[in-house]
Order: C-alpha cells, then structure tokens, then sequence
C-alpha cells in the first residue's frame, strides 16, 4: 500500500493568484536585501576607519 506524501497527501491546489504572489514577494524582497548588506558593509568599514583615526589620534581637535 502506498501512503501519499506532500501535497498530494493533503489535496491542496495552490492558485495561481498565490503562486503571482509569492514570486512578486520574492523578487521584491531580494534586491532590497542585497542593498542592505551592501549598505552594512560599507558602514562597517567607515566604523573601522573612524575608530582607527580616533585612535591614531588623526584629526584630533587641539
């Protein structure tokens, strides 16, 4: 006897409206992301070059 795994065990039917969803929702989010970290890299290594000209004592009012 066989047992139905996945979506046939559960006899779900995703529609198509969804399906539009979904990938619209995916193709939104990713670019979004990817900016994010870009942006998050860039301001890690500004952190990193204030932090060592503050400490180096670089333009350091008198």
């Amino acid at each position: 006897m066989m047992v139905p795994t996945g979506l046939m065990a559960t006899n779900l039917t995703i529609e198509a409206p969804v399906i539009e969803f979904l990938v619209f929702a995916l193709l939104l989010t990713v670019p979004f992301d990817l900016l994010r970290k870009r942006f998050l890299r860039r301001q890690r290594r500004l952190d990193e070059a204030f932090n060592r000209a503050r400490f180096l004592g670089i333009g350091r009012a008198r």
